[in-house]
């Protein structure tokens, strides 16, 4: 029991206690928050989902704070769910591998050809899906690329692609 009040403790500290220059750069939310906020600024939400028990969490964080991801502080916001606390966000969401990222554009809806589920984030991957992202949510071509993805016919395709043009309006 006192054990897993440590992992606690110490991943709450890894993404709260971050140096007064990365703290001011961006905050983590929990994910309901992150939602909510999102919604009120306009702004994609990335979502980090993890483990308390990884021994990547450390590594993570580098990766989180590295200078190349810095130009993307202002122009998301940042999420995050512990997989043992949020396990009925993770159920609903189907996330299998932890980490993983998904993103969200700011009504709440998951950018699924965005999502990241790999065993070790990389700076690199994940800077050039934030700038993939920015720039769908910018162009609404999210909703376009649905239907690429599904196992619709060509007839309930139209039908879909009507509903998401006026959507889009």
């Amino acid at each position: 029991m006192i054990k897993k009040y440590c992992f606690v403790f110490i991943a709450f500290a890894l993404f709260s206690c971050l140096s007064t220059r990365d703290a001011q750069a961006f905050k983590w939310l929990q994910f309901e928050e992150g939602i909510k906020q999102s919604a009120e600024s306009g702004k994609p939400l990335v979502v980090y989902f993890y483990h308390l028990q990884s021994t990547r969490i450390r590594e993570d964080k580098k990766v989180w704070m590295h200078p190349l991801l810095q130009q993307f502080y202002d122009k998301f916001v940042f999420g995050h769910v512990e997989i043992e606390y949020g396990v009925e966000t993770v159920n609903r969401l189907g996330v299998k591998s932890f980490p993983s990222v998904l993103f969200f554009d700011p009504k709440g809806r998951e950018l699924i050809n965005h999502r990241i589920e790999e065993e070790i984030l990389k700076v690199t991957i994940l800077a050039a899906r934030m700038n993939r992202v920015l720039k769908d949510v910018e162009d609404k071509r999210y909703l376009l690329l649905a239907l690429y993805f599904s196992r619709f016919t060509e007839s309930e395709r139209k039908q879909l692609l009507e509903v998401l043009v006026r959507l889009a309006r």
